[in-house]
């Protein structure tokens, strides 16, 4: 709405960022490649998304600059994926989530919570990162699964943590997920229970949640 307000995103634009988190649709990626033959930067950025396509650093780059917040929390994430950032790509990082944030981008919030459980950005706080991850799912929670991830897979944060406690955050989100609908959620919940890996071991409930998913 920003964006709209200061001429930067046109309607169509916006419509299609208010609907591409919930997956691709035959309309939504006709859409995104309508503005994108018309040289829209979020168009192109979206389409890529869409796909499943590696988006481009220069693709973000151009959507981050048309006040575009999701574009801008995923050039954030891309500044911190090499092992070792630089200070001026952790400061970029840093401006590019604050704006994204102000925006009301929950995958920013997302990211501020991750970035500080893993200590990525340079400042380590799991009592801040869990509560920033709540607030995140809540706003879109078909991040609860990538919550429950965190604490399941990512070796950063599970070092912060005993390992039951770890895998109990993680389980817990999960489940929050997948009582919300969210399949990838239900699947990696009845895999668990499945296999006894991250949460005790349980074929009733493996089979509930792996057949809800179906």
């Amino acid at each position: 709405q920003v964006g709209i307000k200061k001429g930067l995103v046109t309607p169509e634009e916006a419509k299609l960022l208010d609907s591409m988190w919930g997956g691709a649709t035959s309309a939504l990626v006709s859409l995104a490649r309508k503005l994108a033959a018309q040289g829209s930067p979020y168009g192109r950025f979206a389409l890529d998304w869409l796909s499943n396509t590696e988006v481009s650093e220069e693709t973000s780059r151009q959507a981050a600059r048309q006040v575009i917040p999701l574009p801008m929390a995923g050039l954030a994430y891309r500044l911190t994926k090499a092992p070792s950032p630089s200070a001026e790509e952790l400061a970029e990082a840093r401006s590019w989530l604050a704006k994204a944030e102000r925006l009301g981008e929950p995958i920013a919030k997302f990211l501020r919570g991750q970035f500080l459980l893993t200590g990525k950005l340079g400042v380590k706080n799991a009592r801040q990162g869990e509560q920033l991850l709540r607030e995140a799912v809540q706003q879109r929670p078909a991040l609860c699964g990538m919550a429950g991830s965190l604490f399941w897979d990512e070796k950063d944060v599970r070092d912060s943590y005993a390992a039951a406690e770890s895998d109990a955050k993680g389980l817990a989100f999960n489940r929050q997920g997948a009582e919300l609908g969210d399949v990838d959620a239900m699947n990696r919940l009845g895999w668990a229970y499945f296999h006894g890996d991250h949460a005790p071991k349980d074929p009733g409930k493996a089979l509930e949640w792996l057949l809800e998913a179906a």
